[in-house]
């Protein structure tokens, strides 16, 4: 029995020995797509933390949906566009009307001679204009009228659908974000209580009452957990950066 598990034991340390090299491999792939990615010269070294610092998120769910739509670029962008096109569409109304003018005129009248009046030469006589023009081509500018119409409901249209679909993906973000933050909790407490069951354990395999399978068995979850809550501060950390990019606010961002 004792040489048997010395053989399993052998077999998981092979077992995790060629996970690590597995995850090593993954890391040297991840580091040189990331310097390709940010054009990095290989002669520039990239340090990596031993823990990943875990980025708060500290406002409520309707400031995030607020800012959003004050300040997301895709939604600002469709509102410039479509205040733009509420413009041209008052513009071809004022082409398809008749303008009015009024004003005045004056004529100069010049110098009478033979006759000695005080400011000969220097009157002027004042004439009142008024004036209507009618637009020849009525129905093209009523045509362009309705075009720029139809173009500013379709913009109306898109920035609804596209604040629709924000608001969506914000209230994904958000569930995953209090989703990490469970799972954190979870398996912080779970690897407490493997800590503690470990320490036991321990005591007993020294005391001859259990066997060193069980203690390496309990050592394996204990990774496990620590897995899951490294995981869990990644997928916390991504969602918040999702959203700090959704919002499109500096001061959401930690």
């Amino acid at each position: 029995t004792g040489f048997v598990n010395v053989l399993r034991v052998q077999m998981d340390e092979e077992e995790l020995k060629a996970n690590l090299d597995f995850l090593r491999d993954n890391q040297k792939s991840a580091i040189a797509a990331f310097r390709n990615l940010i054009n990095m010269t290989p002669d520039v070294e990239i340090k990596i933390p031993d823990s990943m610092a875990l980025v708060k998120l500290e406002y409520l769910e309707q400031a995030l949906a607020d800012s959003m739509i004050e300040n997301n670029l895709q939604i600002r962008e469709l509102q410039f566009e479509t205040q733009a096109k509420e413009q041209q569409v008052e513009v071809a109304r004022m082409m398809s009307k008749p303008t009015f003018t009024v004003g005045l005129n004056y004529t100069i009248i010049g110098e009478r001679s033979g006759i000695d009046l005080p400011d000969n030469g220097k009157d002027a006589l004042l004439l009142p204009q008024l004036g209507m023009s009618i637009p020849l081509f009525q129905k093209k500018y009523r045509a362009l009228e309705n075009r720029s119409i139809m173009e500013k409901e379709q913009l109306q249209y898109d920035l609804e659908s596209k604040m629709s679909s924000l608001s969506s993906d914000l209230e994904y973000l958000i569930r995953d974000h209090i989703d990490g933050n469970r799972r954190m909790t979870l398996f912080r407490q779970l690897n407490l209580l493997a800590e503690r069951s470990l320490s036991l354990l321990q005591t007993e395999f020294s005391t001859g009452k259990t066997d060193f399978e069980e203690v390496l068995r309990m050592e394996r979850k204990m990774l496990a957990y620590q897995l899951e809550i490294e995981r869990a501060r990644v997928d916390i950390n991504n969602a918040v950066y999702k959203i700090n990019y959704l919002v499109g606010n500096e001061k959401f961002k930690n």
